[in-house]
């Protein structure tokens, strides 16, 4: 649901930072985009690390959950993962990444290895075939796995 809040931080929000957030709703990695988009590894990271300030979030995968929650951006090719199906853990940890948790945190959270919570985000990518977590938080957010909560 698209909201003030969002509208205001997605105001400072430029066209290419919005261009690299659809690159990583669609999948890409960082790799990639700084191929599609001519950047260096410093210029991606700079970008990168501005827009997460300027939508008040820590992680990519929250920055892409804000403008795909805004509208800003489209998730492409949702329609063909109608029928996946998330464990209940599952879509607790993607929830914490949807939340902008990265790992770490989600480990303290939930009071499990480092190792569970990367062998849980590797299935969560392998069944939503996604290469990238900010991909399958997008995905989640479009196919009500997740909701969009405000901090």
């Amino acid at each position: 649901m698209k909201n003030e809040k969002d509208d205001c931080r997605l105001e400072c929000v430029n066209e290419k930072e919005i261009k690299i957030l659809q690159l990583n709703a669609d999948g890409h990695k960082p790799e990639r985009i700084r191929k599609i988009m001519r950047l260096s590894e410093e210029n991606y990271n700079d970008a990168c690390f501005y827009m997460i300030t300027k939508l008040n979030c820590h992680t990519l995968a929250r920055a892409v959950g804000i403008v795909v929650n805004a509208g800003k951006i489209k998730v492409k090719g949702w329609k063909k993962f109608r029928s996946v199906q998330l464990t209940p853990c599952e879509k607790k940890i993607l929830q914490h990444y949807a939340d902008g948790y990265d790992c770490g945190d989600i480990k303290k959270i939930e009071g499990k290895s480092k190792n569970t919570i990367h062998n849980q985000r590797e299935s969560i990518k392998r069944k939503l075939k996604s290469k990238t977590i900010a991909r399958a938080v997008a995905l989640g957010l479009v196919l009500l796995l997740v909701e969009f909560t405000e901090p």
